[in-house]
């Protein structure tokens, strides 16, 4: 999306199955009803705190004789805005983009596990990106750049490896 946008009109994306990922320009500030209705492979989605209106079902819903819930959506936003509203008025699951988490903590529970190990190999892949506000806490090898170096560099700190920091790469 251009950096110049304000507004994503109604129905604007509705249909686009390809969507997998949106981050948002900061310019943005409204979201409109439907806007990304049925985009059923949607399942992230990065608002930043200058939206100030997102209105009915304009994320996270698709159409199947009702309006039903896309499973696994998630808003990743701030506290106290439209974002963290939206997705708790419509059952979504919401990570606060303002708490500093520990790198490594690739899925932002509060806790290093195996499961941060999986959340970087799905970014990898494409399945499931991680928001470019978070990309600092995969890199846990510390050298500028997200891959599967991190990934095992994460493995071998849950393992106990002597030597193994995250932040900072193997010497």
């Amino acid at each position: 999306l251009p950096d110049s946008i304000t507004e994503i009109s109604r129905n604007a994306f509705s249909g686009c199955t390809n969507l997998t990922f949106v981050e948002f320009p900061q310019t943005l500030t409204s979201i409109k009803s439907c806007a990304f209705r049925n985009c059923t492979n949607l399942k992230g989605i990065v608002v930043p705190k200058n939206v100030t209106t997102i209105e009915e079902k304009a994320l996270g819903y698709y159409y199947d004789k009702e309006d039903i819930k896309v499973e696994g959506f998630k808003f990743y936003g701030y506290s106290n805005t439209s974002a963290e509203i939206y997705a708790a008025e419509n059952g979504f699951t919401f990570i606060s983009l303002d708490i500093e988490y520990s790198v490594g903590d690739t899925n932002l529970d509060g806790i290093i596990t195996i499961s941060d190990v999986t959340a970087i190999q799905r970014h990898l892949v494409e399945f499931e990106p991680i928001p470019d506000e978070l990309l600092k806490l995969a890199d846990t090898n510390g050298d500028g750049e997200i891959n599967i170096i991190d990934a095992t560099h994460l493995q071998m700190y849950l393992a106990e490896y002597d030597g193994i920091v995250l932040g900072k790469q193997i010497e």
